[in-house]
């Protein structure tokens, strides 16, 4: 994600993160980097909930029609026991931020290549991820990037539900 700290944008006093500051305090320190920007935790500033930001880096016109087209596509999923859904949106001159639940029990890559899975939990690795995709599907929704990295426990009890993340190559059926 190798995202910009804070600072200002150009053009303008706002700095990082002010589209979201009246609702959530949010972590300057990213917990997961990659390609498109970083991933923050940020907590409600009324319920004290912890949820994660994904901001994203809106260099072009391309890039800030992708941000529109994720947040489009999560707007149209209801809460879904295995899909990481949107709580709350916005953007800003230079990002665009998408705040989700938190899946604090890691992606399905890390469980594989750290420990393995005994069959028991790899079949329900694949139920969830089936249930995910039958919903999808169901609603005419495409994900097109499903690989372990992009399913997350939601946390680390035993039995914790995989829950599909990363909706920035999703797109929906006519």
């Amino acid at each position: 994600m190798g995202c910009c700290g804070g600072g200002s944008d150009s053009g303008g006093s706002d700095t990082k993160f002010q589209a979201l500051s009246a609702r959530w305090e949010i972590a300057p320190d990213p917990i997961g980097e990659g390609g498109f920007g970083s991933v923050h935790l940020a907590t409600h500033r009324k319920t004290g909930k912890v949820r994660a930001l994904k901001a994203m880096r809106l260099k072009t016109a391309d890039e800030r029609e992708d941000f529109h087209n994720e947040v489009l596509i999560m707007r149209k999923i209801t809460k879904n026991h295995n899909i990481c859904h949107l709580l709350d949106a916005a953007e800003d001159a230079r990002y665009g931020y998408i705040v989700m639940q938190a899946c604090s029990g890691g992606e399905l890559f890390d469980v594989i290549t750290r420990k393995g899975l005994t069959e028991r939990e790899a079949a329900l690795a694949v139920v969830d991820m089936l249930s995910a995709v039958c919903y999808l599907h169901g609603k005419r929704i495409l994900h097109r990037d499903l690989k372990p990295e992009n399913l997350l426990y939601k946390d680390t009890a035993p039995g914790a539900p995989l829950k599909v993340v990363d909706f920035g190559r999703a797109v929906v059926m006519g």
